[in-house]
């Protein structure tokens, strides 16, 4: 969407681009901009929070929440 309101072509890994018939639009733009800013930061903190609550379970509460996520060894 972002591409779309700058009137930029969209290229897929290289493989093919898409040019779209439109005026390049500034308050889309920045609209979309925004969006972008916010998803991507609420993305980031939410996963900062979940690696934080994994911690608090190993070290704070001594459950084996952490443990029972992470990759088991084997004796082999």
């Amino acid at each position: 969407l972002l591409r779309w309101a700058q009137a930029e072509s969209f290229t897929f890994f290289g493989l093919f681009s898409l040019q779209f018939a439109t005026v390049k639009n500034h308050a889309l733009e920045h609209t979309f901009g925004n969006f972008h800013n916010i998803i991507a930061w609420t993305i980031i903190i939410l996963a900062g929070l979940h690696a934080a609550a994994a911690l608090m379970h190993h070290y704070i509460l001594k459950d084996d929440t952490l443990e029972r996520i992470l990759p088991r060894k084997t004796g082999r």
